[in-house]
């Protein structure tokens, strides 16, 4: 296998004329959500206009020894003289998963188990009035169906907003200070801020009224022949969104080894460092540690929940600076393994 990605390397940086670079993949690894899991990754990296930032499209299928089966879509497109930045999301999914109840305290005894069908979509059209600043509408849309709870469970009472399944289509704004060159991996000296904000309400086909203000913060510092990452990130909700649609903690970006959702709630803070450094040839290797937690609307946020690990990065193209990245992460009771393109963040 690693020859196999050597070659898809070598083959990457061969041709420097090249507008595009494609990289496909196969995938193996083990998430708390999903047990061990595999199929196949393509990232498509490039400038499709020469005065522009690096745009990506990631498709990704994957099959689980959990019984999920997912299909998900990432694009970032930067527009002629970055005049403007399309992002756009689209995942479909049939995901059996566990729910153990809302709050950071939700103990491991409460677990209950339900399979549902879903698809998540994002979309955000954004201008730059200014510099690397990018403003727009954002579009936020999940539909769950074909939800089927465990017998006697705590979503079979129907006492839990969501569980019998619906959608959530909230429209709102981003703005967006998008300072990095290569999103997929940033370099040193650049940042990144984001703020956004949704209303979900009847009126643009959602069965549930809330809100959402999600801001997301990053920070790229020099550390000698590497480089230090830093993100802080909180996600609020009014109002009464369904279970899946509040604040969840864990996955592989910001709170890695934590099971997605282990801990639920209307908010959710967080914050993480990780340390970048070159190896050799093209390996290089990271240690990371954070910390977050959920919590209710009038609480304050009592405790924070751990997270640390490391992992390693193999560079697949030196045109656009594209990693393969391995991390391994361990939290309070809880552990995964990832693997993805460019950096968690």
């Amino acid at each position: 296998m690693w020859l196999w990605l050597w070659l898809w390397s070598a083959l990457a940086v061969a041709d420097d004329t090249r507008r595009y670079t494609i990289l496909p993949l196969p995938t193996l690894d083990y998430a708390p959500e999903t047990g061990l899991s595999g199929g196949g990754v393509v990232l498509v990296t490039g400038r499709p206009f020469d005065d522009a930032r690096q745009s990506a499209l990631e498709v990704e299928g994957t099959l689980t020894t959990q019984g999920q089966r997912i299909l998900t879509t990432d694009l970032q497109l930067f527009l002629p003289d970055n005049r403007a930045l399309l992002s756009a999301a689209l995942d479909v999914m049939r995901f059996p998963e566990n729910f153990w109840g809302t709050g950071s305290d939700a103990p491991a005894s409460a677990v209950e188990r339900y399979t549902a069908d879903r698809v998540e979509l994002a979309l955000e059209p954004l201008y730059r009035p200014w510099a690397s600043l990018f403003v727009g509408p954002s579009l936020r849309a999940q539909w769950v169906y074909n939800l089927t709870p465990e017998a006697g469970g705590l979503l079979d009472s129907g006492a839990v907003a969501g569980a019998a399944g619906g959608r959530s289509v909230g429209l709102g704004y981003a703005v967006v200070w998008e300072g990095r060159q290569r999103p997929v991996t940033p370099a040193a000296r650049e940042q990144y801020l984001a703020v956004r904000q949704q209303w979900f309400r009847p009126g643009l086909g959602s069965d549930h009224r809330f809100h959402r203000v999600a801001v997301d913060g990053r920070l790229y510092l020099p550390a000698g022949p590497g480089l230090l990452a830093l993100q802080a990130y909180a996600q609020l909700h009014g109002g009464a969104p369904p279970f899946r649609m509040l604040a969840l903690l864990g996955g592989d970006t910001i709170m890695r080894g934590y099971y997605t959702g282990r801990y639920r709630d209307q908010h959710l803070v967080a914050a993480q460092a990780e340390l970048r450094m070159p190896l050799f040839w093209r390996l290089g290797a990271v240690a990371f540690a954070g910390a977050g937690d959920v919590y209710a609307p009038g609480a304050l946020l009592s405790s924070l929940k751990p997270t640390a690990g490391g992992g390693l990065r193999l560079l697949l193209d030196e045109g656009e600076g594209t990693n393969l990245r391995i991390d391994a992460a361990g939290g309070q009771d809880a552990f995964g393994v990832y693997f993805s393109f460019g950096e968690a963040f």
